[in-house]
């Protein structure tokens, strides 16, 4: 139970940092915006049709583009930095602690303000839907007509849902969303500590910004779109799985994450380890 206290401890310190760091509140300015300009039409063609969507749709929409991703890439980025390592005597503090909970508290950090940061979305889309919502759990005719026809005809340009998706109800989707962008958001923000540690976040966030891209390029060539079966990046897109290999491809996904963050997981506390605070004074 102690060693518990002292992980929620770490955990907690790192989501204060973060609340009091004015990069959060620039990454929701920043998301509201970029969603208003992506998504925003949709609320008028559903005023003009008089339909509604569920309240997950538009977030299943946006995270179904992969060039949109980045956004989100971007987001997780920047509010992935409040770890505290050489800042606020949190150094000194290990010296006394546990290096293994300190690392154990930065994965309950990454969770609580990954699940955070897509809540947060969660309710910018429904500031965006100009309250067209409905939590009916059916699809609205908006999205299956996005799906044949594409996302421009509904005001979604560049958005879209895959055929596979409307197989399932808009909440399950939704979850599987949100389960998906959580196990990603920490993979990529568990770089983001591991480089933050030796002050050099700047690499870890061009290393972030070129796997995605190499990612757009490759798996973006017919004969490479297996590929996406070793992306992180693809296996967050919830429409590229159920067309890989239907919820297989899903279920797949969720081990890979779980095994990456493990694996980070490891290098993190190797890396906290060998940190020579003899480099504070």
């Amino acid at each position: 139970m102690k060693g518990f206290k002292r992980v929620f401890r770490y955990g907690v310190l790192s989501v204060k940092s973060e609340l009091r760091s004015v990069n959060l509140y620039l990454v929701i300015l920043f998301s509201g915006f970029m969603i208003q300009n992506c998504v925003g039409g949709v609320s008028d063609y559903l005023a003009e049709n008089k339909d509604r969507m569920h309240i997950f749709e538009l977030y299943v929409h946006f995270l179904s583009s992969q060039r949109l991703q980045i956004i989100y890439l971007l987001g997780i980025m920047a509010v992935s930095c409040g770890s505290l390592f050489y800042s606020n005597g949190a150094a000194y503090y290990l010296i006394r602690g546990n290096r293994r909970r300190w690392a154990l508290g930065q994965v309950l950090y990454l969770l609580l303000v990954t699940a955070g940061y897509n809540l947060i979305l969660l309710f910018l889309f429904f500031l965006s839907a100009g309250g067209h919502v409905t939590f009916t759990n059916q699809w609205s005719k908006a999205s299956v007509l996005a799906e044949q026809f594409g996302g421009a005809l509904i005001g979604l340009p560049n958005v879209g849902i895959s055929h596979g998706v409307l197989q399932m109800s808009p909440l399950s989707a939704g979850l599987t969303t949100l389960l998906l962008s959580v196990l990603v958001g920490m993979a990529a923000g568990m770089v983001m500590i591991c480089f933050g540690m030796r002050n050099k976040g700047v690499f870890g966030a061009a290393i972030l910004a070129i796997a995605w891209f190499a990612d757009y390029l490759i798996t973006g060539e017919p004969l490479l779109w297996k590929a996406r079966y070793l992306s992180p990046f693809g296996l967050s897109n919830i429409s590229g799985l159920l067309s890989l290999n239907g919820s297989a491809a899903v279920r797949y996904a969720v081990v890979f994450f779980c095994i990456l963050i493990a694996i980070e997981f490891c290098i993190l506390f190797k890396s906290a380890e060998k940190v020579d605070f003899m480099k504070l004074e």
